[in-house]
């Protein structure tokens, strides 16, 4: 037997591979594999969300500048972020955490003060989850419900030609954030005397890296307001990667203005010190947890005077068109679907 490696065909792809291999049979599944959660017939006027998320140390998150009750509101948030992306509000979440034998008593719960921070701050419980040991890396996972109204659910399949691309808040915020903290890390590793590092001037960007969090603010007002867009996406993996993403769900194109990215000073500040540029983060940047969603033209204006907090950053076009950017210059870059 040959052995295919999964850098070979990417994470989406296995992603793909393994929803054709495990078809939904029961009526109850309404929605499985292939978006933000997956929606489960429940109750006769809402159906429920379930989402999970998992984090490893080393890869998702680095104990030596992530504070633990920060770490504990961030996952919360990453499953909340996914019961908003589909026009829900979260219920319930659980917690698995997997943890070395560098872990004392106190720094479990102080993870788990951050998580009853966020708990409270996004209005949910957590239910339950698992506590073990770990011999490599600390291992956090989150599995979140909600409760979405029958037929108001939003998934990245159903972005229609014509469609405003919208973007809540800023981009690029958390990878800045990253790059400042990556920073003062190498720093600190190369002068162990130096004293804590000063972080006043990024705090923004540091804060949006270190405990993000999901916009449930603005998905209230879609629901109170009757606001439904045709397609929706969290921002966990960056403006590109997800818009990408949604298109291919939504069989669909986009046309996207750089030009148009909401991008805070701050961004753009860190963008400039390290020598890169600001659109790139903004583009490519995971972590950010916000909203990438589409609306029908008419649907344009309410959605400005109500959410406020939102940006028009292109239109979807038909998929023979492709996903485009028009750069700055005018230029306009055309993005592979396996770019």
């Amino acid at each position: 037997m040959n052995f295919t490696p999964i850098s070979d065909i990417g994470r989406q792809a296995l992603i793909d591979r393994i929803k054709k291999m495990c078809v939904n049979d029961t009526e109850q599944t309404l929605i499985g594999i292939g978006d933000d959660a997956a929606l489960i017939a429940s109750e006769p006027n809402h159906n429920t969300l379930i989402s999970t998320e998992t984090l490893v140390e080393g890869i998702d998150f680095d104990l030596s500048f992530h504070p633990l009750s920060h770490l504990g509101f961030k996952v919360i948030t990453l499953g909340v972020s996914d019961i908003l992306a589909m026009g829900g509000l979260p219920k319930q979440v659980l917690i698995s955490l997997n943890v070395t034998t560098k872990f004392s008593v106190e720094m479990v719960e102080e993870f788990y003060l951050g998580v009853k921070e966020a708990c409270t701050f996004y209005n949910c419980d957590l239910v339950g989850g698992d506590l073990r040991s770990s011999r490599g890396a600390t291992i956090l996972s989150v599995t979140a419900t909600g409760l979405v109204k029958t037929g108001l659910v939003s998934t990245r399949r159903t972005a229609k030609t014509g469609d405003a691309i919208c973007v809540t808040g800023s981009l690029g915020e958390a990878l800045a954030g990253l790059k400042i903290l990556l920073r003062e890390r190498k720093f600190w590793e190369e002068n162990p005397e130096a004293s804590q590092p000063d972080l006043e001037n990024w705090k923004e960007v540091v804060a949006k890296q270190l405990m993000p969090k999901a916009r449930m603010d603005l998905v209230q007002l879609m629901i109170n307001h009757k606001i439904k867009p045709n397609a929706m996406i969290d921002l966990s993996k960056g403006f590109l990667n997800e818009l990408k993403e949604l298109c291919t769900q939504s069989n669909a194109g986009a046309y996207v203005y750089e030009a148009a990215l909401p991008i805070t000073e701050q961004t753009k500040d860190v963008a400039s010190e390290m020598g890169e540029l600001a659109s790139a983060y903004a583009l490519q940047g995971g972590e950010d947890l916000e909203l990438l969603f589409t609306l029908p033209e008419d649907a344009v204006e309410k959605a400005f005077e109500i959410l406020k907090d939102i940006t028009v950053v292109g239109m979807i076009r038909p998929a023979s068109e492709g996903i485009q950017i028009q750069k700055f210059t005018g230029e306009v870059w055309e993005i592979d679907s396996d770019h």
